[in-house]
């Protein structure tokens, strides 16, 4: 949900250049028939070069590649569109007949790395999602929209649990009105861009204009803390027609 006054890359594989490569290195490219499962590391050492902000655990990754991988082979078995949010890369991948056809650069809110637990708390939802209301031009402050179905049971599960154990207060809500939206600087906000939302993903204008355009209904939205950059994880062949990421 966003206030008032609130204002796309392969899936980036960092320090690629500098890897040894133990594997085929066009297996890291574009990917193999055979998915690599993420490998222990020490004490939970992030394998793909994350923020300690982030709190990686392999537990945690193990969950976020399962939910990427569901949501690419439901594209490539429904030849269908689907979109995959990673918020610690700051982009919107479309995915399309199970391949990658587009990306994009996002913006997010004050906290853009914890999963929403609560209305207010500036955080964007972790979860497998669904498009189910599109607003064009005039049904929205925010340019264009697409609006996700959070809460999901899943949310409220969470939510109710943390309630019972006292971890938030008997008077906080869950919250709801997330949105993938435009009036975005088109820039990641980690970088030449702000995260200016409550909780939303914004994109710039022109980028939200191509995303309603392939986004119906129902539409499967992904949304993970990380997880797009595991390498040799992602099995399609890159087919990308507009990509338009920071690094």
């Amino acid at each position: 949900m966003t206030s008032n006054n609130d204002r796309r890359t392969l899936l980036k594989l960092p320090g690629l250049l500098g890897l040894s490569f133990a594997l085929n290195p066009i297996e890291v490219l574009f990917g193999s028939d055979t998915k690599k499962e993420p490998e222990a590391t020490a004490q939970n050492e992030s394998p793909i070069g994350l923020d300690a902000a982030y709190d990686f655990s392999n537990e945690d990754l193990k969950r976020y590649l399962s939910w990427i991988d569901k949501t690419i082979e439901e594209s490539s078995k429904n030849k269908n569109y689907a979109l995959i949010i990673d918020k610690s890369q700051y982009t919107l991948s479309i995915i399309n007949n199970g391949k990658l056809h587009s990306q994009y650069n996002i913006e997010l809110g004050p906290n853009p790395v914890d999963d929403k637990r609560i209305e207010g708390d500036g955080c964007t939802p972790e979860g497998m999602y669904d498009v189910v209301k599109k607003k064009d031009k005039g049904q929205t402050q925010y340019y264009r929209a697409l609006l996700i179905n959070y809460p999901n049971v899943q949310d409220k599960h969470e939510f109710d649990e943390l309630k019972k154990t006292s971890k938030i207060l008997p008077s906080d809500t869950i919250g709801s009105l997330i949105e993938i939206h435009g009036m975005g600087t088109g820039h990641k906000g980690k970088a030449e861009g702000q995260n200016w939302t409550l909780g939303c993903v914004a994109v710039s204008n022109a980028d939200m204009d191509n995303i309603f355009s392939i986004a119906n209904d129902g539409a499967r939205v992904t949304i993970v803390k990380y997880g797009t950059a595991y390498p040799n994880h992602l099995s399609w062949m890159p087919n990308i027609e507009s990509s338009k990421t920071d690094k």
